[in-house]
């Protein structure tokens, strides 16, 4: 998802509230990187009409992103890490976010998709 990943970079680089410092930038690219994936592979974004919307909110100190989704390909279908073997070929994109955000979880019903928070401490500004 290039495109999440340009929109991401260049809200985060000129927020007009704080200075983002540049590894929370890199990390939240990734991030939302493999949630738009996600929502592509998982759920019914990826389908002909399918959509999804990115959120990026900027505090003093804290960056919270959220993606929206149509409703999963399967119904039962919650987010949640996996554990994957090193072989396996994909199943490491929750566990990613969850290794590199301080928070993150599905969105409260009624609403669809996934939510990450990364944090620094204010006078962390490089």
């Amino acid at each position: 998802m290039i495109e999440a990943r340009r929109f991401t970079v260049k809200v985060l680089r000129k927020s007009a509230t704080t200075t983002v410092p540049d590894d929370v930038v890199e990390r939240a690219e990734l991030l939302v990187s493999e949630l738009t994936t996600n929502a592509i592979q998982h759920t019914m974004s990826g389908e002909g009409n399918g959509t999804f919307v990115l959120v990026l909110s900027v505090e003093s100190s804290r960056v919270r992103a959220t993606v929206r989704t149509d409703e999963p390909r399967e119904p039962s279908n919650v987010p949640q890490a996996r554990h994957s073997s090193a072989l396996s070929e994909s199943g490491r994109g929750l566990a990613l976010v969850d290794m590199l955000s301080d928070e993150w979880g599905p969105l409260p019903w009624p609403e669809r998709g996934v939510y990450f928070l990364i944090t620094w401490p204010e006078d962390d500004l490089r």
